[in-house]
């Protein structure tokens, strides 16, 4: 017989046959205590408190895009960034024509990494003017993260504060929204710092906070242009291409390595390379109309005006 029954028994002129009966299936709770368990004992004979959960990762995504920071770009005339205003025709034009074969790519990447084979070929530059045209396109909003955490210059080039950037956002020294900034002149162009990274980048970029920054900006622009380290020697470039859709090479004539440069072709993976930017080209002798040197132009002279047309009789 278990003790309840016992129990059961001793107050049987107290309760009910239906309540004992009640009990016994476990239909009615028992107003008694619950028993409670002791607390683990050490080998020392100490008492060893139970674990705290951990507390929950604050969200430093939250409102981000909303909250973001207005800031003026600060480009020098003489410099070939967002060349859009009708100064650097050729220029403008190139970089239209860039976003107009991405926006009509049959993979439809939505992410894009901009990289070269060595440093000075002017990837950065192709980023900030790749980005700012895809901007210039209807109410798409376009994200430019500067993920070249050993020489950024895109701050330097548009004239904003490196830091807070990413490196603060995925160490968690900041919120988001506080490294974000909403450019002034162009209302869908956000940029993203580089900040200043305290640790190996590598380390930054293959932290699960990074994965979720991506993740999170997919779902709030509808472009993504990563600035990242030439290929080769980092460990960078693979951990950025890993989270992007597409990969855009740059090399500039006279200047880019040979062997770098088809190293850098073979090391992309097929499926991501979606084309090849060819940086300072030098104008072609055969070439007519507005002369303009690459994508690093200038009108030496007005367009010429269309004539009116004339009927005869």
């Amino acid at each position: 017989m278990t003790k309840l029954s016992e129990a059961l028994k001793r107050g049987g002129d107290i309760l009910s046959e239906a309540e004992r009966e009640s009990l016994l299936e476990g239909q009615i709770e028992s107003d008694l205590p619950l028993p409670v368990s002791p607390a683990p004992v050490s080998d020392a004979g100490i008492s060893i408190p139970a674990p705290t959960p951990p507390a929950p990762t604050p969200n430093y995504f939250q409102g981000a895009v909303s909250s973001a920071r207005t800031v003026s770009l600060e480009v020098s005339p003489a410099a070939p960034i967002l060349p859009f205003d009708g100064t650097h025709w050729g220029a403008g034009e190139q970089y239209r024509l860039l976003r107009t074969k991405i926006r009509q790519h049959p993979k439809s990447p939505q992410i894009l990494v901009v990289t070269s084979a060595g440093p000075s070929d002017g990837k950065s530059v192709t980023a900030i003017n790749l980005a700012g045209a895809l901007a210039l396109k209807g109410e798409s909003r376009v994200l430019l993260i500067d993920a070249d955490f050993r020489r950024p210059t895109i701050c330097t080039q548009l004239g904003v504060s490196p830091a807070p950037g990413v490196a603060e956002v995925l160490t968690g020294n900041c919120a988001l929204h506080e490294a974000l900034i909403q450019a002034e002149q162009i209302h869908n162009f956000y940029v993203l710092p580089s900040g200043k990274a305290a640790i190996n980048p590598a380390e930054l970029l293959d932290s699960s906070l990074w994965h979720e920054l991506i993740q999170f900006s997919r779902a709030e622009f509808e472009y993504i242009v990563i600035d990242c380290p030439p290929l080769g020697g980092l460990a960078d470039y693979d951990l950025i291409q890993a989270v992007c859709d597409a990969t855009i090479l740059v090399v500039r004539p006279d200047h880019t390595d040979r062997k770098l440069c088809f190293h850098a072709l073979s090391s992309i993976p097929k499926e991501k390379l979606i084309g090849v930017v060819i940086n300072c080209v030098e104008e072609w002798f055969l070439e007519s109309g507005p002369k303009y040197t690459g994508y690093y132009g200038y009108y030496d002279r007005a367009p010429a005006q269309p004539k009116a047309a004339t009927c005869r009789k």
